[in-house]
């Protein structure tokens, strides 16, 4: 999938909230929790392991979803592609901190080079 622009990323967006509040009655609200289930089992699967061990199974707060979070199976650019092997546009990016992207390579370029030329960490400022 290619790297989606900038103009293309505000686009969708401006064309998800300029939508009509869609209302649903509340019987309706089982059917959409069941699909839901059906569609993701691996990321319940993955969030039922992820209690045992991580408080509340999720490690931040923008993570807490009904009625299960989706596990990621890998991120780049805009998109995360859950367990399940659903693409997915990212909007909340890591609620903001990650404003270039997932797997930046500019970014993750100049890392390892920072890192191959004087180290992961020496405990001294640079």
């Amino acid at each position: 999938m290619s790297s989606m622009k900038y103009e293309e990323m505000i686009t969708k967006i401006e064309n998800i909230v300029n939508q009509p509040i869609k209302k649903f009655k509340p019987n309706e609200l089982k059917g959409i929790v069941e699909r839901y289930h059906k569609n993701h089992p691996k990321s319940k699967k993955a969030y039922e392991r992820a209690r045992k061990i991580i408080p509340g199974g999720v490690e931040h707060n923008l993570a807490f979803n009904f009625p299960f979070p989706l596990a990621s199976k890998r991120v780049y650019d805009c998109y995360m592609e859950t367990v399940d092997d659903v693409i997915l546009t990212d909007y909340l990016m890591c609620g903001g901190p990650i404003i270039l992207g997932h797997q930046y390579k500019p970014l993750i370029d100049k890392v390892i080079e920072v890192i191959q030329e004087i180290g992961p960490c020496h405990g001294i400022t640079n």
